[in-house]
């Protein structure tokens, strides 16, 4: 019983595709950010990864909202915000470590010492950036962070109240019709988090709308589950999983013109994320492994310091003293970066336990009893 649990808590080809979407985000910024030649196709358009993210975390959320539905009898205002403290803690600690590198890099390679600005960019750790604040920022990505948490502070608890109503009607409608306005607003494509749109940044309309594809994902794999499928079978369901995720991996990792059917990419994340929880093809049990589970941890740290190394090459001491190729470049951002997450990973674990016994020692001074 325990080891159907723990197939049923973790899916080793979600895990996988997390890492190599959060790999291919890497040399999206890579991409862009060294060197940019507007003449380069290579990785410009890997941004499609963040959408394979909100659908999964979508997807999750649905999860969680009805495994729970039974014994969860709390009002829906404190379910919630259990829920985003949960959330944010899985991913803060990252988010904080990253702002702290980042900073030092500022300061000692580039000679930022205006207080000022570091305090601006502090306003990112807020994570409201995407509900229409305008400040600097000391990261290109903690945008998706500000769109998944505000997204869902407003999703759950319309899940929690109206159920099967939202999640198999009101979500892939609402999904559908808020993806296409983007589409329409943007000319053929879903990305830009910086644009702002009436009250908030495309960047939370984008993950409001996948997240809602990502309900209607998990309504799609109970459907799925209930399917009894032969070898033969499954082993069509492992080829259409691989396939429609492969295709839009290489699709935007090639091609520079891949933002212009961003609604294909879209559509094909979908169902490579329907096929995959659904637990029906035929590698899934296989996949289920520690190499896959740890790949899927070390891709939030990976997301998280996109941008470390390629500040820390871009600096004058570091240019002054050698002269890099961009391929060179390029190889050295993501080796550093892969292994940089790595090591925090590891540490991570010894500074939350600091953490855990700085924090009981405050408690026991400042509050009685």
């Amino acid at each position: 019983m325990k080891k159907k649990e723990t197939v049923t808590k973790h899916n080793g080809i979600i895990a996988i595709w997390k890492f190599l979407f959060a790999l291919l985000i890497l040399c999206f910024h890579c991409a862009i950010l060294i060197d940019p030649n507007p003449s380069r196709s290579l990785f410009v358009k890997g941004s499609i990864g963040v959408e394979f993210f909100f659908l999964v975390s979508g997807y999750l959320l649905a999860r969680k909202v009805f495994e729970d539905e039974a014994k969860d009898t709390r009002p829906i205002y404190q379910s919630t915000w259990q829920y985003l403290c949960h959330k944010i803690k899985s991913f803060y600690p990252y988010l904080l470590f990253a702002f702290v590198i980042i900073t030092a890099s500022d300061v000692f390679l580039h000679h930022n010492l205006s207080p000022i600005i570091h305090l601006e960019k502090m306003a990112e750790l807020t994570l409201l950036n995407q509900a229409g604040l305008s400040f600097p920022f000391f990261s290109n990505v903690s945008w998706y962070l500000s769109a998944l948490v505000i997204a869902s502070a407003i999703i759950y608890p319309l899940l929690k109240k109206y159920q099967k109503t939202f999640s198999s009607l009101v979500a892939p409608i609402l999904g559908i019709l808020i993806c296409c306005f983007l589409i329409h607003y943007n000319n053929g494509h879903l990305r830009g988090p910086g644009n702002y749109i009436c009250f908030a940044y495309e960047g939370f309309f984008r993950g409001f709308a996948e997240l809602l594809l990502g309900i209607t994902a998990y309504e799609l794999v109970l459907r799925l589950k209930k399917v009894n499928f032969t070898k033969i079978g499954s082993i069509a369901l492992s080829v259409v999983c691989f396939s429609s995720l492969a295709f839009v991996f290489l699709f935007n990792a090639l091609y520079k013109r891949a933002i212009k059917v961003d609604y294909i990419s879209l559509i094909l994340l979908l169902i490579g994320v329907v096929v995959a929880f659904s637990g029906k093809t035929f590698f899934f049990e296989k996949c289920n492994n520690k190499i896959f589970y740890y790949l899927e941890r070390l891709s939030l740290p990976l997301y998280l310091n996109n941008c470390i190394f390629i500040y820390i090459i871009d600096s004058e001491l570091i240019k002054g003293a050698f002269t890099l190729s961009y391929p060179l470049k390029f190889v050295l951002v993501i080796l550093l970066t892969i292994l940089f997450s790595a090591l925090e990973l590891y540490l991570m674990k010894y500074i939350m336990r600091l953490y855990d016994k700085i924090k009981n020692r405050c408690k026991k001074i400042i509050i009685e009893g």
